[in-house]
């Protein structure tokens, strides 16, 4: 059967939508939800029946529907507020808003209609392509354990950023995440209290527009459904009578505390002053309440550059942090927090060497266990950043018995995620499922579920190296519906990214342009400069699949000029790579070598596509006993990575050395 609606046609027996005689999805449950809403048209289709039909063998909320119909509308060029092909019929269901007729197969597609805006041309549906399942791994089919109650685990504290209600206080902006680090810092030191990790808060944190929208208890919904968190604590500042105020209150699922008002000559002062009042009502009558200073090193205009760099490593701005936290050192060379966390900087810089130096500086000194825990989970992260995957893997393992970890159930899962990260890395793909497996049921536990995400991010890595991709896709879109969900939107569009690498991997290659399109201007939107850039990378990598190595050439040569002048090695390596490649199959050795010989470093490929670049390049200039012994020397070094499609083309190398004649290398 075929419907036409609009300028859509959707073929429910070879499961495709088009336009203009272009397959724009072909993603079954797409498919299957807009048959439904055909079928039922000029009726509306009811939400337990579209539940049941497109999943009808797992259990999904209401939100998976919604967030379907979403992607849908985008598809196809809608949006949530003009509806003008999806229709929601509040609290009954979805119905199409354009008439729907059938088609005859056998007599050809009716005409598109005219004179739609530019919005809901084809084009657009491309761009907008999207897609979305719930997966059926272990995670999801098997029983969850049941949640812990609040009594069995400590308390879970989410310290939001403060707000700045003050138009007078641009040089203090610097408190918005500075006090915050700071009083979650103060906090994270009791062992009744969990403190959900200051990256994770700020990660999932909605718009100031929207967050000044919500009322408390909306508030509390939103954020502690994702971050499993059991209180909030929400702090504002502003200025009084020239002096600096700090407000807070604690945030529970039904009611919130007064508000307690802090004011001083001085900031740091207030912070102070409100981290010990917060302490006395968290934990009142507590015998073990530490003084603030043991987070602060006690010298004001230290405290005031420590709480300056934190801002700014949150804020994204590596080099000034770093200033500020020197300046935190120099003043006070031996406190602890001020130094690991110029390591952190030095780590996220890439600055490896020098992290690396100062952590084992750090690890002579008599720590706590905490301390100890921050300190070794940043050295693991640096040797996997280095490569050395063994002696990373030890350094997390030995974290799982950090009394401190121990405690908190989503530090104790961050690093049973990192095992697993290792374990994939290194190839125990077996054991890296029991891992992810561990850190998901102790994210589960807490009420974690943007972890749950993380989780299912990597098992779509575990799927993939295991050549198993159809299942790898299903593990990333799941994640993404978590990530979106939870507005962490550079995760979700790293596991888009991965989705439509995957399908350029199967050969769907125009479902893989079409997402790659998407996520260039998503990324654009965002600032994210290197995934902007791999998207682009991947759309010559489409190019070359399609064996349309001219537009090849014309796209990576762009993203080229780009690149030049960038830090980003990697990414330049590869395109050169591919302009190398592209360059050959056009007949243009000499721009190819050219190419190639840029590439800064010794480049190894094992795909048969770009292996045996440089004896292409020597078989192209007519040098075929040279390009036979480079190709034999690539062989021993690929060893069992060598494969009948490399071979192939050491034939056809052979076959010009034997006759004198060049072969046109295919492949």
């Amino acid at each position: 059967m075929q419907f036409q609606f609009g300028e859509f046609l959707l073929d429910t027996h070879s499961a495709k939508l088009l336009s203009a005689g272009s397959i724009i999805n072909n993603e079954e449950r797409v498919v299957r939800t807009l048959q439904i809403l055909c079928e039922a048209y000029p009726n509306y289709a009811d939400k337990d029946h579209l539940i049941s039909q497109v999943w009808s063998d797992q259990v999904v909320t209401d939100w998976s529907l919604s967030k379907l119909i979403s992607d849908i509308r985008q598809i196809l060029g809608d949006t949530g507020k003009d509806q003008g092909y999806i229709k929601t019929v509040r609290g009954k269901g979805f119905k199409l808003n354009v008439p729907v007729t059938t088609v005859d197969n056998e007599s050809g597609k009716h005409s598109i209609e005219s004179g739609r805006s530019q919005s809901k041309s084809w084009l657009s549906a491309i761009v907008g392509i999207a897609i979305i399942v719930v997966i059926t791994s272990v995670f999801f089919i098997k029983p969850k354990q049941e949640k812990k109650s609040v009594s069995e685990w400590p308390r879970q504290i989410a310290v939001l950023p403060v707000t700045n209600e003050s138009s007078t206080s641009a040089p203090n902006d610097w408190v918005k995440y500075g006090v915050m680090s700071l009083v979650a810092e103060q906090l994270n030191s009791y062992n009744s209290l969990q403190v959900i990790p200051v990256k994770n808060v700020i990660g999932i944190m909605p718009p100031a527009e929207e967050l000044a929208s919500l009322t408390n208890a909306d508030l509390f919904d939103s954020l502690c459904s994702k971050l499993g968190c059991t209180e909030l604590i929400q702090i504002s500042y502003r200025v009084e009578n020239k002096l600096p105020t700090l407000t807070y209150y604690i945030i529970q699922s039904n009611q919130s505390t007064k508000d307690y008002v802090a004011t001083s000559t001085d900031v740091m002062d207030v912070t102070t002053q409100l981290i010990d009042h917060m302490v006395e009502s968290l934990l009142p009558g507590d015998v073990d309440i530490k003084a603030v200073e043991q987070k602060l090193t006690g010298n004001d205009k230290a405290d005031r550059e420590l709480a300056m760099g934190m801002h700014e490593l949150y804020s994204g701005d590596l080099q000034t942090a770093r200033n500020y936290l020197q300046l935190a050192h120099d003043r006070e060379p031996d406190f602890f927090w001020v130094d690991l966390y110029l390591a952190e900087v030095e780590y996220r810089s890439g600055n490896l060497e020098l992290a690396e130096n100062n952590i084992q500086q750090l690890d002579t000194q008599r720590l706590t266990t905490e301390q100890a825990y921050f300190l070794q989970h940043l050295y693991s992260n640096v040797l996997y950043s280095k490569g050395d995957l063994d002696e990373s893997l030890a350094t997390t393992r030995a974290l799982t018995i950090n009394q401190f970890a121990q405690q908190n159930p989503i530090l104790l899962g961050n690093e049973y995620l990192n095992i697993g990260s290792s374990l994939q890395a290194s190839g125990n793909n077996i054991d890296a499922i029991e891992a992810f497996e561990k850190a998901n049921s102790l994210y589960s536990e807490a009420g974690y579920l943007s972890g749950e995400g993380k989780v299912l991010f990597n098992l779509g890595n575990v799927y993939l190296t295991n050549s198993e991709p159809k299942k790898a896709i299903e593990s990333y879109i799941a994640a993404r519906e978590i990530f979106t969900r939870f507005g962490m939107t550079g995760y979700a569009l790293m596991a888009k990214h991965q989705v439509a690498s995957t399908n350029l991997y199967l050969g769907n290659i125009q479902t893989a342009e079409g997402e790659l399109r998407q996520l260039i201007k998503a990324y654009q939107e965002i600032g994210d400069t290197e995934g902007y850039y791999t998207a682009e990378l991947d759309l010559a990598n489409v190019s070359m699949a399609q064996k349309d190595y001219a537009e090849g050439l014309i796209r990576i040569t762009a993203l080229l000029d780009k690149l030049e002048g960038t830090e980003l090695s990697y990414l330049l390596n590869h395109a050169l790579v591919i302009a190398s490649k592209c360059y050959l199959m056009t007949g243009d050795s000499a721009s190819a070598a050219q190419s190639y010989a840029k590439i800064s470093g010794e480049w190894t490929d094992v795909r048969p596509a770009f292996a045996l670049i440089p004896a292409h390049i020597l078989h192209d200039q007519g040098n075929l006993a040279a390009a036979v012994a480079k190709a034999e020397d690539i062989k021993n070094k690929l060893d069992s990575q060598w494969t009948s499609a490399h071979q192939e083309i050491l034939v056809q190398m052979n076959q010009s050395l034997a006759t004198g004649v060049l072969v046109k290398l295919d492949y």
